[in-house]
Parts: structure tokens; C-alpha cells; sequence
């Protein structure tokens, strides 16, 4: 991903510039962070960094991290609280991961 940052933004794919702008938005330390389609266009590697940097501002500076996804797996990695919607209503809410939980991976 070095590359995006020396490519002439109208070159890049949509997927880089989702890429770009989840970076730019988590370097800024906001008090709230919103993330949508959370780990559509990432690679496992990079996915873990920003996994690790989201739960330190979550930790350190207490920010607020929402995070959409059409795919939980990544989420169930380490979110606290995981919200699915059905149609624009709240269908389940489950516990999510806690490192001092009875927690395992399945």
C-alpha cells in the first residue's frame, strides 16, 4: 500500500481510497471514530495494524469506535459489543471479544 501514497489520487482504485481515508481518519485521534464497510479493501497484515491502533485509541485516548461491516469475522476479533441489523432494525446485540473473557475462538 506505499504505493497510494505517491499515485495522483484520480489513479487509484476505490478500494485504495476507502484504504486511504480509514488512515487518515485514525491518524487524526478523533474523539469519535465511524468506520464504514470495515475491512472491505485491507489486506489480513494490514488489518491486524489498524485492528491494534483502533484498540489504542480505543484504550488510551477513550475514543468511541463505531464500525460497520457486511462481514463480522473481523469484528468478532475484537470489538466489545457487536450490534446486526435486519432492514434498518436492531435484530441482535451479542458480547463481543474481551481479553480477559472466557472468550475462544472457534
Amino acid at each position: 500500500m506505499e504505493a497510494v501514497w505517491k499515485t495522483p489520487i484520480n489513479l487509484i482504485s476505490d478500494g485504495e481510497k476507502h484504504w486511504l481515508k480509514t488512515v487518515i481518519g485514525v491518524e487524526k485521534d478523533p474523539r469519535v471514530l465511524l468506520i464504514d464497510d470495515y475491512g472491505l479493501s485491507i489486506d489480513p497484515r494490514t488489518e491486524i495494524m489498524l485492528r491494534k491502533k483502533i484498540v489504542k485509541m480505543n484504550n488510551i485516548l477513550g475514543t468511541t469506535v463505531l464500525l460497520s461491516s457486511s462481514n463480522d469475522y473481523f469484528l468478532k476479533q475484537f470489538a466489545s459489543v457487536i450490534i446486526y441489523l435486519d432492514n434498518g432494525h436492531v435484530s441482535k446485540v451479542r458480547k463481543g471479544f474481551k481479553k480477559n473473557s472466557s472468550y475462544k475462538k472457534k
